[in-house]
């Protein structure tokens, strides 16, 4: 093992979505040299809107030759081609490496499980999720086997040739969750958000992170809210 490291600088990010605006802000991931990028989901959004949802909020720019709403293999691989296409996003994976999870957009809006937005048949919803993984898989720097283990994704990060400095669990919030409760919104007294069955992680996962905290006792001592 090799000596412990003090310090581990590190930006984490989500919800870049291509045509709200440029992604000026990995200028500074590319500047500052971080240890490594958390990038916790909504990689791309599978839809491309053809107006802006606030109209104070006007789009910057457009997505060429985008269908509306990604379906197929080809549809996602189009977007994650689209967006990483982007200077400043390059810059960025150049200069760190990225920790990868997801969030609904890679798939579909406010997904869980094998139910969808618009509340599909599973069946039908089963085969553009696959779609979504395979490009998600095919586009983001995850470890060799990840797709046979998603959710259950232990990340080492290496500081030096000598040793390891640190151990981050990365979870799946999508794919073992409860259907979102009170019609997908945030709703005033709905009971069925209080539901004691309703998970976020799934029972397996949730053991699964339990013995992890459980190996390292210490790891949320004298943890410190980011300023």
């Amino acid at each position: 093992m090799g000596a412990a490291v003090a310090t581990t600088a590190f930006w984490r990010c989500r919800c870049q979505r291509y045509e709200d605006g440029y992604f000026t802000a990995y200028q500074q991931i590319a500047t500052e040299r971080f240890d490594f990028v958390f990038h916790y989901g909504d990689y791309i959004y599978d839809i491309a809107s053809s107006a802006p949802a606030n109209v104070h909020c006007p789009f910057v720019r457009a997505m060429p030759g985008e269908p509306d709403e990604s379906y197929t293999l080809d549809d996602y691989r189009q977007r994650y081609a689209l967006y990483k296409n982007d200077p400043d996003l390059q810059a960025a994976h150049a200069a760190a490496p990225f920790i990868m999870s997801y969030d609904d957009h890679e798939v579909d809006n406010n997904w869980a499980g094998d139910i969808s937005e618009e509340n599909t048949p599973p069946e039908l919803f089963l085969l553009r999720r696959a779609a979504a993984f395979q490009a998600w898989y095919e586009h983001m720097p995850v470890p060799p086997g990840a797709a046979t283990r998603a959710g259950l994704v232990s990340s080492r990060i290496g500081a030096s040739p000598s040793g390891i400095s640190l151990s981050l669990n990365v979870l799946d919030t999508r794919l073992f969750r409860s259907d979102q409760p009170c019609g997908d919104g945030v709703k005033a007294n709905c009971h069925e958000a209080l539901e004691p069955h309703r998970t976020m992680l799934g029972d397996t996962q949730e053991r699964w992170l339990l013995r992890r905290l459980q190996e390292h006792p210490g790891a949320l001592d004298g943890a410190r809210p980011a300023r």
